[in-house]
């Protein structure tokens, strides 16, 4: 990756929260809000050894946003409320999902020997795919 993709990644993740939080006046008991936080948390704490690069944490960060909780969120609160669903449960599946996919691609990184270019996007898709069956937040069947 060219060096100023790096650096607009960077600020990319640095600034989703808060452009999110600035976009949207309405957040139902501003549960989202904390959703998205807690997916920044997990990723910042899975990423401890600093390896992710930032498409990696952008990418783990904007697809946990828009394609599992804002359908879970939108399910709980405004569809079906006594789906068996919680924000317990989702924060928890959403925090060790990102800790499984990142330790998981730190692991595949480590046997191919592709450690030392850090963990990319790509990396992660890699992951996600071959983790597909074994992640939490598929208990809630949104994908088939």
């Amino acid at each position: 990756m060219k060096d100023n993709f790096n650096e607009i990644y960077d600020v990319l993740y640095a600034d989703y929260i808060y452009e999110e939080a600035r976009d949207r006046s309405f957040y139902p008991e501003r549960t989202e809000y904390n959703i998205l936080r807690i997916i920044r948390r997990a990723i910042d704490r899975s990423n401890n050894n600093y390896i992710l690069r930032s498409d990696a944490k952008y990418f783990l960060l904007v697809n946990f946003h828009h394609l599992v909780a804002k359908p879970l969120i939108e399910n709980i609160f405004w569809r079906d409320a006594e789906a068996g669903i919680s924000i317990n449960n989702l924060e928890t599946a959403i925090q060790s999902d990102i800790q499984l996919i990142i330790e998981t691609s730190i692991k595949n990184a480590t046997l191919t020997e592709n450690i030392e270019n850090s963990i990319s996007g790509h990396m992660i898709i890699a992951t996600v795919d071959s983790l597909w069956k074994d992640l939490s937040t598929m208990k809630f069947e949104i994908w088939g």
